[in-house]
């Protein structure tokens, strides 16, 4: 939803947010965590994704909506009050590892602007994009899990209770 990140960036948010309702694994009280996307996780993604040559965009929020569809000019224009980033997925993988006292942080690949921003938005295009960017994303995924494993980064990370 944000022009200056430009499609075919990579992205790492800051914070997530969703109106909608959220996936949990959790029942009574086991499920009241205090979301977050790790800092010094999402630190070490913007390291390892910089080193790699893959100029990630740093912060920004991230907003899930209920997919699948995409969303209307209207609720784009609604939802960028919020956030930068628009997707499907993002805060249920995120408050499920939250509630699950797993450290996370997200890193993405922008693969349109949203409807109503920039050019029109159509399913084609949007596929030609996903497959354009494929590799893309794969050889940012492998890097990052080799300098993960390589710095042993996720050996000292802990999440708040």
């Amino acid at each position: 939803m944000t022009p200056k990140v430009g499609v075919g960036r990579f992205v790492v948010p800051e914070d997530f947010f969703s109106p909608f309702d959220i996936m949990h694994v959790s029942h009574d009280y086991d499920a009241h965590v205090v979301p977050e996307l790790h800092e010094r996780l999402k630190t070490t993604l913007v390291q390892a994704l910089t080193g790699g040559d893959f100029d990630p965009y740093d912060g920004g929020v991230y907003v899930q909506t209920a997919g699948p569809r995409f969303e209307t000019k209207s609720e784009v224009r609604f939802f960028a009050q919020f956030g930068e980033f628009i997707g499907m997925t993002g805060a249920n993988e995120a408050e499920l590892l939250n509630e699950m006292r797993v450290p996370f942080a997200m890193f993405s690949i922008v693969d349109n602007l949203a409807n109503g921003i920039g050019d029109p938005l159509t399913l084609e295009a949007f596929k030609a994009t996903q497959k354009a960017n494929a590799d893309l994303m794969e050889r940012a995924f492998v890097h990052v899990l080799d300098e993960l494993a390589s710095t042993k980064a996720l050996a000292s990370l802990t999440t708040t209770p």
